[in-house]
Order: structure tokens, then C-alpha cells, then sequence
């Protein structure tokens, strides 16, 4: 991959995130959050495989850009907690409505670092430290790299931190396939897979787990402080459902990384 074709990723990657950014700001769009994280994750992926080119200049996602990210990833994990708790009430119960009040407030925060974010200046930085190329070479090192990380994460007592690095290294490795768009059979296997369709499953599943994981540690909060007893009693019934839910996910996410 040559330097204008790495500008015009660069580009169209940092497009991807204002657009996104543009929607969010100006409706209440729970899929824009998402998609909005997924175009950072692939920004990122295609960062770190650049920064192991020989010439390449040194360079991150901007720090204001992963705060955003960090605040995105905030707003969503409570609305899917919001969309998973609302089945269990009736509409006037009270808890629910606390819960959509602590999206409001990190909806705010979100929506005040991407009112003041440099979107067009960061896209210039970018492009301007791009490297003259990403070579064959160095997106074997990047994905050999990311193998070994891979398969040391899956021959531990694999826990949720192991479980939620290992979707980090999952996201590098198909991103970066698909950003590069060269060949990739060759690659396979990865974590066990043999094709892309196959690692993105595994992914999907880990999402997944990750997201239960989330949504007990918001239900543990919850039960540790002030309730009625209405509240506790269906909250209490939530986390019995979830964590069994939780189980059987993890499960088949072990299945599919030892098989």
C-alpha cells in the first residue's frame, strides 16, 4: 500500500467518524455511537499496523479522538443496559427513567468533546505523518504479531480482562486485513479460525459476553446502593437471568476458541 492510497484511508476513515459525529449531535441515534466506534477501531488498527512500517513516523490516534471513543463507549453500554433492563418493568416504574438520566449525562459529556473536536486539522495531521508505504513485509510482522498475542490470551485461565484484550486483537487483525486488501487465506489460521466469516463470528460472540459482563457490573452498582423494594426485587431476578445468560455465552465463546 502506497502513501496515496494510505492518505485516502487515512481520510476516509476520519469521514467515517464525522459523519457519524454529525449524526449523534444532532439526533438521539443509538446505532451512530456504534458506528462511530467501529470507524475508531478501524483508524486504530490501521495505526498500529503503520507504526511497525521502518520508515514510518510515530503516530496514535489523537488523545481527544480516544476520550470520544471513551465517551461513546460510556453512552452505549448504558443504552444496551436501558434496552436490556425495560422488558422486565412496567412503563410507570421508576427505575428505568434513572437509568435514561445517566445516559442523558454521558450523552452530554459526548456531545460536548465532539462539538469543540478539530475534525478537518486532524485529518491533515494524519495524512501529513503518513508513511511512504505499508509494505507486505511489515503486515506480516503486524499479523504475526497479533497471532502470538492471540494465542497466549487463549492458552491462559482465561478470564473477562483476557477475554475483552483478545476482542481488541481480534478487531487489529480483521480490520487490518480488510484495510489492506491483499490476499489473506495465507494468514489463516487465526485463533483457530480459518477465514474471515469464521473470525468474525468469534468476535460477534465475544461482543456478546462483553456486554453481559457489562451489564451485571451496572446491575452490581445498582444493588449496592439505594432502592426500593420493588426495584431490588426485579433487579435481583435481572441478575439470575443474566448471569445464566452470561454462562451460556461464555461457554460457547470457549467452544468456538478450542475447537
Amino acid at each position: 500500500m502506497k502513501r496515496k492510497r494510505i492518505k485516502s484511508y487515512l481520510e476516509k476513515r476520519m469521514r467515517s467518524i464525522e459523519k457519524y459525529a454529525m449524526v449523534i449531535l444532532s439526533c438521539d441515534d443509538m446505532e451512530a455511537i456504534h458506528q462511530l466506534r467501529v470507524g475508531f477501531k478501524k483508524l486504530r488498527a490501521f495505526l498500529r499496523l503503520a507504526s511497525l512500517e521502518p520508515s514510518a513516523e510515530k503516530q496514535q490516534v489523537p488523545s481527544k479522538l480516544k476520550k470520544i471513543y471513551k465517551y461513546a463507549g460510556a453512552v452505549r453500554d448504558l443504552q444496551i443496559y436501558y434496552h436490556n433492563v425495560v422488558p422486565f418493568y412496567h412503563k410507570a416504574d421508576n427505575y428505568p427513567q434513572q437509568v435514561l438520566q445517566q445516559i442523558a449525562v454521558a450523552k452530554y459529556i459526548l456531545v460536548k468533546a465532539l462539538k469543540s473536536f478539530p475534525f478537518r486539522r486532524t485529518t491533515k495531521q494524519l495524512k501529513r505523518k503518513a508513511p511512504d508505504r505499508v509494505s507486505k513485509k511489515t503486515m506480516d510482522r503486524f499479523i504475526q504479531k497479533k497471532s502470538k498475542a492471540i494465542d497466549r490470551s487463549i492458552g491462559t485461565n482465561i478470564r473477562d480482562v483476557h477475554l475483552h484484550v483478545l476482542k481488541k486483537y481480534l478487531k487489529d487483525v480483521f480490520y487490518s486485513l480488510k484495510a489492506f486488501q491483499a490476499p489473506v487465506q495465507s494468514y489463516f489460521p487465526i485463533a483457530g479460525k480459518g477465514n474471515m466469516s469464521e473470525l468474525s463470528k468469534l468476535s460477534d460472540v465475544l461482543n456478546e459476553y462483553l456486554d453481559w459482563v457489562v451489564g451485571l457490573s451496572f446491575l452490581k452498582t445498582a444493588l449496592s446502593g439505594k432502592l426500593s423494594l420493588h426495584d431490588r426485587v426485579i433487579l435481583q431476578g435481572i441478575k439470575k437471568n443474566w448471569t445464566s445468560k452470561k454462562g451460556q455465552v461464555r461457554r460457547r465463546a470457549m467452544t468456538m476458541l478450542r475447537s
